[in-house]
């Protein structure tokens, strides 16, 4: 694999090996793969939605605030995007919902 090379990211979003897949809703291709006709390369998304009501999305690819190093830009709810997150970021804001309702801090 290349030092930028995101294509693993297909196989956490598709298959999902995305944390607390039990409260997932969705996941797949993004639609900005559709609408840019994959020219700039894959884009995936998964939404969650936790006991507590709480939402997340999450996605991953070029168009978003991702890289090789943190490849997760998330939203609670409607909040805005915060991006640049990492595997062990991502799962502690998971864990996080988990357990109470959090409003989102970057």
């Amino acid at each position: 694999m290349r030092a930028n090379d995101m294509s693993h990211m297909a196989e956490i979003f598709l298959t999902p090996l995305l944390p607390y897949k039990e409260f997932l809703v969705t996941h797949g291709e993004h639609q900005a793969q559709l609408m840019q006709g994959g020219k700039l390369g894959k884009h995936y998304h998964a939404r969650y939605e936790f006991p507590c009501g709480t939402e997340v999305s999450v996605i991953s690819g070029p168009l978003f605030y991702c890289s090789i190093d943190a490849p997760y830009e998330y939203r609670i709810g409607e909040g805005e995007p915060v991006g640049h997150q990492t595997d062990e970021e991502l799962y502690i804001l998971l864990t996080k919902l988990l357990s109470e309702k959090v409003t989102q801090e970057p």
